[in-house]
Parts: C-alpha cells; structure tokens; sequence
C-alpha cells in the first residue's frame, strides 16, 4: 500500500499525526512513560519523517505522554469497576487507547470528523469490540450507538469548542447517561495566550475558543454536575520534567493545563 501524503491531508487531520508521532518517538525511549508500538508502526505509513514535529527540548513532548498516560488511567480505573463498560474517545484520531487499556471485555467507541475517520479505517481497522462513529461531536445523533455503562474522554478536544457547544454536550450526555463520567483537558487563559502562538496549530488552522480558570465553574452549569477530579502535571515530582517541575508553585503556570473528571446528570 501507498504511503499517505501528508500534504494532502485536510489541517485538521494533521494535527492528529503530531500526538501520534510523540507517542511514538517515547516508546522507543528507554525511560519511556508510556508503550506504544503500535504507534511506532503506524507512523512509518506516512510520508513524512514525523521526527522533525516534535519539539526538542522543553517540556510539550513529556507532557503530551504525561496526558495520554492520565487518560488510559482514568480509562482502566472505569474499567476495573465495569469490565464489560464502554470506552468513547471523542476526537479519537489515531489513538491506539483500545489496544493500551483492553480487558478483554470492554468495548470501545471513536468518534471523529469524517474526514478523519477514512484514514483510520484504513490504518486501524473495525475489529471485534470497536466501533467507528464517522460524525461531529456537535451532531447529538452520536450518542445513540453508545452502549451504557460508559466513559468519555475528550483529549485535546473542548478548548477548540465554543462553551456554548460545551454546556450542549454535557447537559445531553447527563440526560441519555445520568452519572456517566467524562474527561478532558482544560486550559486557564495564561495558556490560551501561549497557545495563540504555536504555529503548528495557527497552520492547522484550530483557535482556542474556552478558558476554564475555576473547575468549580461547571457544576453551575445545571443540576448533578459534579467535578470528581482535577489532575495538574506538576502536582507530583516528575523525573522526566527536570526543572520544569518548579512550575507547580507558580499558579498560573502549574494550572496553565490540567485534566479533569466530571461526574453528569
């Protein structure tokens, strides 16, 4: 098969290519913080040396594994209480999450824009216990094909949204899955101003469009909404992070991107 031209592909698709291509860079580390060979062999499928993404130096590329590793956590610890519940990544890309958290009995659910979801069925095909839901996460309809009892994970997805699509989201998902859980990443507007200088995502042509300074926020947002769990990358020492772990007596800095746990409806 032909290598996929990553100059054809639509801004959006492209941005999923940076992730993938971190997760695979740290998997051949020694020290790695997180295992994914399948990423390692799903990047050699594009024409392009992905080495040339990621950023050397600074702290992006252990953060953005630091990420990953947070949500396949959140994942398994749903998992150990519902062994046969479902996973949903929305915003899936080329996660390979299914084949990092599976038990054997879980089922697991990607949503994505069409033009996303074409080029994962041809690099990670549908097979026994997953599902592919080729629509946007603003077209309720996608809420049907889930199989309760579930959890959602929006990695790198909610900022990109505007908060009136966000309230949306989460008053539907608490109405069709009353106490489900959904998780995601949130940034405080410290970080939305570093974020409009990124140029890999001014090219990709994505704008932050949601600050969330206060978690608390949320739960005013309707009945039962309920934040679990607030995670920052620099509550606990992390080795890999060196100096950059000195941020957590910063506020700004050490809530600049966190992870929460919300519980809905």
């Amino acid at each position: 098969m032909s290598k996929f031209k990553v100059s054809e592909l639509p801004p959006v698709a492209r941005t999923m290519l940076i992730a993938l291509a971190y997760r695979a860079v740290e998997s051949q580390r020694q020290d790695a913080l997180l295992k994914d060979e399948q990423a390692v062999t799903l990047i050699v499928e594009f024409d392009e040396d992905f080495t040339r993404l990621i950023r050397k130096g600074g702290m992006d590329p252990t953060c953005t594994v630091m990420r990953v590793r947070q949500f396949d956590r959140f994942a398994q610890t749903f998992l150990s209480q519902h062994p046969h519940g479902s996973v949903v990544d929305i915003g899936c890309g080329l996660t390979t999450r299914f084949q990092r958290v599976d038990n054997g009995q879980m089922s697991w659910f990607g949503l994505d824009l069409p033009e996303v979801i074409e080029i994962r069925r041809k690099l990670l095909p549908e097979e026994a216990r997953t599902h592919l839901i080729s629509r946007s996460i603003l077209d309720d309809a996608w809420m049907e094909e889930i199989t309760p009892p579930a959890i959602f994970l929006a990695e790198g997805v909610l900022p990109y949204l505007q908060e009136a699509d966000i309230r949306h989201l989460m008053q539907k998902l608490g109405e069709r899955f009353p106490g489900t859980e959904i998780v995601f990443d949130a940034i405080n507007s410290f970080s939305m101003k570093a974020h409009r200088l990124d140029p890999t995502l001014r090219k990709a042509l994505l704008e932050i469009h949601w600050v969330l300074d206060d978690s608390q926020v949320l739960e005013t947002w309707g009945t039962g909404i309920r934040v679990l769990e607030e995670w920052k990358y620099f509550d606990k020492n992390e080795p890999r992070l060196r100096l950059y772990n000195w941020m957590r007596y910063i506020p700004a800095f050490n809530k600049a991107n966190y992870i929460l746990r919300v519980r809905l409806g």
